[in-house]
């Protein structure tokens, strides 16, 4: 067994068209496509019997974001902290944190924590922040130094 390429991350969106907004806005990702999809092998797939997904998939960055809504089959929204197993975040470089920060809560992102200093690990000291998309999707920006 070979695993030979990484393909995309995925997120389950609440809100499809406020989703797009924000990535394609305030995170400058490209809508590259966009499809519903409910056939049979999907749900067997993903194993969830009835489930219809309108899927759209984002480039930019050097990177694939897939976005999922489920509409009328979607569950109740997640609010996972970033300290529980199975919790995840996308991490962007950027050079101007305190604005990038401004820019994404304008855009709908609120703060899950505050603009720090980390030097843990001096070889990698940087500016980090934690904020949430519109959907609750974790996202890490980073600051390295001057």
């Amino acid at each position: 067994m070979t695993i030979t390429a990484m393909a995309h991350t995925c997120f389950t969106v609440a809100d499809m068209e406020a989703s797009l907004a924000f990535w394609t806005g305030a995170l400058g990702f490209e809508l590259w496509s966009r499809d519903p999809w409910a056939s049979p092998e999907l749900q067997r797939s993903v194993g969830v019997p009835g489930v219809a997904m309108d899927i759209a998939m984002l480039k930019g960055h050097g990177y694939e974001i897939e976005l999922i809504a489920c509409g009328e089959t979607a569950g109740p929204a997640l609010d996972v902290e970033p300290y529980r197993a199975g919790a995840s975040h996308l991490a962007f470089m950027c050079d101007d944190i305190e604005a990038t920060t401004a820019t994404l809560v304008g855009a709908g992102a609120r703060m899950q924590g505050s603009i720090e200093w980390i030097e843990d690990d001096p070889k990698q000291a940087c500016w980090a922040v934690y904020l949430r998309d519109p959907s609750g999707i974790l996202l890490e920006l980073i600051q390295p130094p001057a």
